[in-house]
């Protein structure tokens, strides 16, 4: 009983000093044990807690699904920030002012490309469209649509000049001509008649070669064939009468002409003679369609 009664106040000796002292003291500091035994352990504040990282889904209108496990879907814009804490409900969109987490980097991936047609019709929109026509492609040439005439004017041309001004037998000259639309290339046929004060008449018809120097000079070769009739003026040895020609002439922007041209009239020597003549002449040429 002795034995026991020892034991017992050895036991409760040390619980009554843990209960009747409220600290105890170790060298310079004292420690608050009811303080000790309620407080966390202080390394545990360091330990983050285990929270899943939300699920972010690209949308093709723009915005963004965002879902964080254990939680509803919410909708992020392009652009708008989204929290990345845990959290047990869903989260609203946050203004773009405020940045209290993670921002979608935008702009999200485009819209999926599909092949283009080779041609769409033109709208009769007025408003500007993004999309890009193929040109249209142009209607094949028609052999009907080609013609060998140009858009040059057929020509009336009335002359006054010198004849025979190389010999002594010299008058002057009358002359009206009709110069046809072009042919073909540069080629314009063309028929005449002249006559002198000596009752000389020569009635023509040839071909005329125009060569444009800019847009207003013109020069022009010509060559005809004809009857000639000398009257009271120069025998020129045969009926038969061949006429080469030069002209210069100023083009207007009416297409009027004023011109001088010299010409040579023979017989190529098919007559028994062939004396010639030449004229130097003053045209002035009016167009018509």
């Amino acid at each position: 009983m002795k034995h026991n009664r020892h034991f017992i106040l050895a036991l409760a000796a040390p619980l009554a000093m843990l209960f009747s002292v409220p600290s105890a003291h170790s060298g310079t500091t004292a420690y608050d044990m009811s303080r000790l035994l309620a407080e966390p352990h202080p390394f545990a504040a360091t330990v983050p807690a285990h929270v899943p990282p939300p699920i972010v889904t690209l949308q093709p209108t723009g915005a963004a699904t965002y879902t964080i496990p254990g939680s509803a879907a919410g909708v992020v814009g392009q652009g708008q920030p989204y929290g990345a804490g845990a959290t047990n409900r869903a989260r609203s969109p946050q203004p773009a002012g405020q940045n209290t987490g993670a921002t979608v980097p935008g702009p999200f991936p485009p819209p999926l490309a599909f092949p283009m047609p080779t041609s769409i019709p033109a709208s009769n929109s007025v408003n500007p469209s993004s999309i890009i026509r193929a040109p249209a492609k142009k209607p094949p040439v028609q052999l009907s649509q080609v013609s060998l005439r140009s858009d040059d004017p057929s020509l009336l041309t009335f002359g006054v000049g010198y004849y025979d001004i190389n010999d002594n037998q010299d008058a002057v000259e009358f002359r009206a001509e009709w110069r046809f639309k072009k042919l073909f290339w540069k080629i314009h046929p063309f028929v005449g008649i002249m006559g002198t004060t000596d009752s000389a008449v020569y009635g023509y018809g040839g071909i005329a070669l125009d060569w444009f120097l800019g847009k207003s000079w013109v020069i022009t070769p010509s060559f005809a064939a004809g009857a000639y009739r000398d009257g009271d003026g120069k025998d020129l040895g045969h009926t038969i009468e061949f006429r080469s020609s030069l002209e210069v002439a100023y083009r207007f922007q009416n297409n009027h002409r004023l011109g001088i041209s010299i010409y040579h009239l023979s017989n190529a020597s098919i007559g028994d003679s062939n004396p010639g003549t030449e004229v130097l002449s003053l045209g002035y040429s009016i167009p018509f369609d």
